[in-house]
């Protein structure tokens, strides 16, 4: 069911001696699924926890998806977003100003549902994203 809410956080990377800043943009209609696992390892359990985020295109009706390269190169992010590893989301409707040296680590302090992407599959079958994170 696409009944969540995210705000996802694009990292633009800032220049030399700058920090990076991040430009949120929130989607309606997603679906959020918890995943949990370990991994068995000479060390012990380690935690293999993700949250799997489904984004489908048909429900995009005020965001345009970019490709990351294309969304880098951009000046103006009005209304648009990308899907990469190193940007974040955060369940619901959160829109932080991202004036911060690290942003990230402030926003997990600050809200319980902050999640790194991992990875990102795009599927055209039935076209929507499926982004891993954790």
């Amino acid at each position: 069911m696409h009944d969540t809410d995210v705000t996802i956080y694009n990292r633009i990377k800032g220049a030399t001696y700058e920090h990076d800043s991040y430009i949120p943009t929130v989607l309606h209609n997603t679906s959020v699924k918890y995943v949990y696992g370990a991994q068995t390892g000479t060390q012990g359990d380690t935690n293999a926890d993700v949250v799997i985020l489904s984004i489908m295109k048909q429900y995009l009706a005020d965001a345009v998806y970019i490709k990351p390269k294309e969304y880098a190169a951009m000046i103006d992010h009005t209304g648009m977003f990308t899907l990469e590893k190193g940007d974040f989301f955060v369940i619901g409707d959160v829109q932080e100003e991202s004036d911060m040296a690290d942003f990230l680590s402030y926003m997990k302090e600050k809200y319980d549902d902050v999640h790194e992407i991992l990875s990102v599959a795009t599927y055209n079958l039935i076209p929507h994203w499926e982004v891993t994170a954790k």
